[in-house]
């Protein structure tokens, strides 16, 4: 699976709109359940099924060849990758985790995208876990946003610095059937941009949506 970067496509100009709030995320949230099906406990998907659904190509950037920058995650490593992983482990414990992947690319720019995916016991445990996401990064600083291009999307910004030099985080979460994912550009803020997130996004989430979980 294959994302083009730089794609003309009108939605490709920004994937953010109104800030959300707290306060707002009723109003704005998808019903969580929407059919029997969305309750119904599925089997895991497997490590192999979870690689595949993840987009082994990104046009403009290169695989990260590093040891850990593609690979499975188990529950222990998805809670590490949180900054408490003591208070991520019993949430993915309750939302069901089964598993997940995560894979890096690089840019000439040095920003790094990372895809990442988690398969959750149920379609209503993955939306829980969005929300839970959300509410997260508000209760942390970051600026949360409706993504317009993609239903049910929440897109994210984080202000962070290294060493002193100012960075930014773009992120886009969405769910697909029982399993939930992450798309994020780590950079410069002159060359990590939302616009050059929403394409690696959208690729994705039509391959998450191909895949048919």
């Amino acid at each position: 699976m294959t994302a083009e970067n730089g794609s003309t496509d009108e939605a490709a100009t920004t994937p953010t709109t109104a800030i959300l709030t707290e306060s707002s995320l009723s109003e704005t949230s998808t019903p969580l359940v929407t059919s029997p099906d969305d309750i119904e406990p599925k089997p895991p998907a497997g490590p192999e099924a979870l690689s595949a659904v993840l987009l082994a190509e990104i046009d403009g950037f290169e695989p990260v060849t590093a040891a850990g920058a593609d690979r499975e995650l188990s529950i222990e490593d998805a809670a590490a990758l949180q900054p408490d992983p003591t208070e991520e482990l019993p949430l993915l414990e309750t939302r069901g985790y089964q598993g997940g992947w995560t894979r890096a690319f690089r840019n000439n720019d040095n920003d790094v995208v990372i895809t990442t995916v988690y398969d959750f016991v149920s379609a209503l445990e993955a939306d829980f876990y969005l929300e839970d996401g959300t509410i997260t990064l508000i209760g942390d600083g970051s600026t949360i946003y409706e993504v317009e291009a993609l239903p049910g999307a929440r897109g994210f910004r984080q202000d962070i610095s290294d060493d002193g030099d100012p960075l930014v985080v773009f992120g886009i979460t969405f769910t697909s059937g029982n399993q939930w994912f992450l798309v994020t550009i780590l950079g410069d803020p002159g060359s990590a941009t939302p616009e050059r997130l929403l394409p690696v996004a959208s690729a994705q989430f039509a391959a998450a949506v191909d895949s048919g979980p």
